[in-house]
C-alpha cells in the first residue's frame, strides 16, 4: 500500500465522531523501539463508550470485563483526587471528562506482516473496500491547522519568580523534584487538529504518538515514555525518570546500572 496511506487515513478518521490513531514512527522516522508491535493503529466509530467523572477505576474495570474487546481511551491527571485527599483550584478551560474509553467498530493496523482490518458491523471485505475507496478520494490534510495566535498565560517575569520559589522549596526540603509547566492557549478554534498533529509528529517524532478525538474534543500527543505494555509473558515499562545514559563500554554500563539501582531517589 502507498506509504502516504497513513496520512490519508488520519485525515479521514479525523472527520469521524470518535477516533484514535497511534503511531510508533519506527519506519517513517526510524524510531528504534524493540517492543513496538505496529507502525500505526487506527480505531474509529464507537460501538460503546464510557465517559464519567467519579468512581472512574471501578467503572472502567466493569466496562472492560463486560466488553472483553479492544478499548481506546485516556485517564486525566485529576483522577489523583480519587486516590488521595487532593483537589485543584486551577481553571479548567477544556472540560474534558476525567476518563473516556471507547470500543471501536473499526480497527486498521499496519505491522510487519501488512495491514490488518477488522469491523463489528457488516461484511468485513465489502466494508474494507468501501473504506479504502473513501480514504483514497476524500482525504487531504490542510497545510495549516491554526486560525489564530497562540498565547501564553504566564509572563516571563512571573515565570522567573515561580522558578525561584520552587528552588526555595527544594532547598528547604519541601519537595525534591518539580515539573513546572506553563499553558499556551487560544480562545478561538483550530482550523484542523489533524494537520497540527501531523506537524507535531514531523517536528517531534516519538515512539508513542497519538491523535484522539471525542466529538469536538481533541488530544494530540507525542511522548517518549511507555507507561506499561505486555508482550507475551513480559511486562515492559519505559519511563524517563529512573533512567540513565548508556556507557561507552560494557564495564561502564554495569557501573552506571549499579549506581542507578542504589540511588534512593531514582
Amino acid at each position: 500500500m502507498h506509504p502516504g496511506f497513513g496520512k490519508k487515513l488520519l485525515a479521514w478518521i479525523s472527520k469521524r465522531k470518535t477516533a484514535c490513531m497511534l503511531r510508533s514512527n519506527r519506519k517513517l522516522h526510524k524510531i528504534n523501539d524493540p517492543y513496538s508491535s505496529f507502525e500505526w493503529c487506527a480505531a474509529f466509530d464507537s460501538i460503546s463508550e464510557i465517559s464519567i467523572g467519579a468512581n472512574a477505576f471501578d467503572s472502567l474495570k466493569k466496562f472492560h470485563e463486560e466488553k472483553k474487546d479492544w478499548l481506546f481511551g485516556f485517564l486525566t491527571y485529576d483522577l489523583k483526587n480519587e486516590l488521595e485527599k487532593l483537589s485543584s483550584e486551577n481553571n479548567d478551560g477544556l472540560g474534558f471528562p476525567s476518563i473516556h474509553f471507547f470500543q471501536p467498530d473499526y480497527i486498521l493496523m499496519k505491522n510487519n506482516e501488512g495491514i490488518h482490518f477488522s469491523c463489528h458491523s457488516g461484511d468485513t471485505k465489502s466494508k474494507l473496500l468501501q473504506l479504502l475507496q473513501e480514504i483514497k478520494s476524500n482525504s487531504i490534510l490542510p497545510d495549516n491547522g491554526f486560525e489564530e495566535t497562540i498565547r501564553q498565560n504566564v509572563s516571563r517575569d512571573e515565570y522567573i519568580k515561580k522558578v525561584n520559589e520552587i528552588k526555595k522549596h527544594i532547598q528547604r526540603g519541601d519537595i525534591y523534584e518539580m515539573n513546572y509547566c506553563v499553558e499556551f492557549f487560544g480562545n478561538g478554534r483550530l482550523a484542523d487538529p489533524a494537520s497540527i498533529y501531523e506537524k507535531l509528529n514531523e517536528l517531534s517524532p516519538m515512539p508513542f504518538s497519538c491523535f484522539y478525538k471525542n466529538d469536538n474534543q481533541y488530544m494530540l500527543s507525542a511522548s517518549p515514555e511507555r507507561f506499561i505494555a505486555k508482550r507475551g509473558s513480559k511486562i515492559i515499562s519505559q519511563p524517563i525518570k529512573g533512567t540513565a545514559r548508556r556507557g561507552n563500554t560494557e564495564e561502564e554500563d554495569q557501573l552506571i546500572i549499579e549506581k542507578l539501582r542504589n540511588d534512593e531517589k531514582e
